[in-house]
């Protein structure tokens, strides 16, 4: 469980220092593994990230220099709990980079269907990374578990994606002068804030500027697609709401031995087997060859053919 959080200026004013802090402050108890910041000014993006809490007060201290320094009109915010990768490694550690390409913030762990080798660090976020950036966001049906992300292309540095899935919260909460996001359900100026929709693409605009960002619905989102199996090994009855069925397991034949029987009936057998070459054991086996094809029969009986099903409940009913 990772935290995310951001604001976007309306009116082009830079964010204030306190306001940041105040948001690691709201989402430390979602991971205070590691922390990080993304930052836009002017159609560019600066990164800071670091090893601990967010509220620790020299890790809070360095992130009010910076935010007061660049004078960012946008950030994103991340704090981290290690799913995989040590937080020590600043590379496993968002916003995760990609060969400069794109940078996401991610919360969840997810399962890809293979391993990209151009990784950099241990994360599973970077394996995401690495499969949008060569599949694109179709490249989600293959895409197993929970994901809730920002994401910028640095290719279109002036457009901010987000998307989660069922699995993982995102909130958003538009005011006058900002747009506010934050995995727990929030309140600012007494407007309360609204989950993100699942598998929908969304793009925040930016301008140079910072000033009126424009929030729109890019595309809908394909989810894990299942692989789905034709058929069953089991028979399968559907019921209708308040309906009931018997099942009957065929038992087996009477002079099946149990474990403490075979030893206490063939112990010299045992110890006959356990003197054996490999040769001599494998010549054994083929002598019995006949009892393993009878038990393959009495297996073979637990498949039990439909049109038998009634006989088979009925006579189990006639034993009880």
């Amino acid at each position: 469980m990772c935290g995310l959080a951001g604001i976007v200026s309306k009116d082009g004013s830079p964010i204030e220092p306190s306001e940041v802090t105040n948001l690691f402050n709201l989402i430390i108890d979602r991971g205070n593994q590691a922390h990080g910041i993304a930052m836009y000014k002017n159609g560019q993006w600066r990164v800071y990230k670091a090893v601990g809490s967010a509220t620790n007060a020299e890790n809070a201290k360095a992130v009010r220099r910076r935010v007061r320094h660049y004078k960012p009109t946008s950030v994103l915010l991340h704090t981290r709990f290690a799913s995989h990768g040590s937080p020590k490694n600043l590379d496993n550690n968002h916003p995760i980079y990609h060969a400069r390409k794109s940078f996401l913030l991610h919360n969840g762990v997810v399962y890809l269907p293979k391993q990209y080798n151009n990784a950099i660090g241990q994360t599973d976020t970077e394996q995401l990374l690495c499969h949008l950036e060569q599949h694109g966001y179709d490249g989600l049906e293959e895409v197993q578990g929970g994901f809730a992300c920002f994401c910028v292309n640095l290719r279109t540095p002036k457009e901010i994606h987000y998307f989660r899935n069922n699995s993982n919260p995102l909130n958003v909460v538009s005011t006058d002068t900002a747009l506010y996001f934050l995995s727990w359900p929030f309140t600012v100026d007494k407007s309360p804030s609204t989950p993100v929709p699942a598998h929908m693409l969304h793009a925040v605009l930016l301008n140079n500027d910072g000033t009126n960002p424009k929030v729109e619905i890019v595309r809908e989102l394909p989810s894990y697609k299942r692989v789905e199996y034709p058929q069953t090994p089991w028979r399968i009855k559907r019921l209708e709401p308040g309906d009931s069925t018997i099942s009957a397991i065929p038992t087996w034949p009477d002079d099946e031995l149990d474990e403490a029987d075979f030893e206490e009936e063939n112990e010299g057998l045992v110890n006959d087997l356990a003197k054996m070459t490999d040769e001599e054991f494998e010549a054994w086996l083929e002598s019995q060859s006949h009892l393993w094809e009878s038990k393959k029969s009495i297996n073979s009986s637990c498949a039990i053919d439909p049109d038998q099903w009634d006989k088979i409940v009925q006579e189990s009913m006639n034993n009880v």
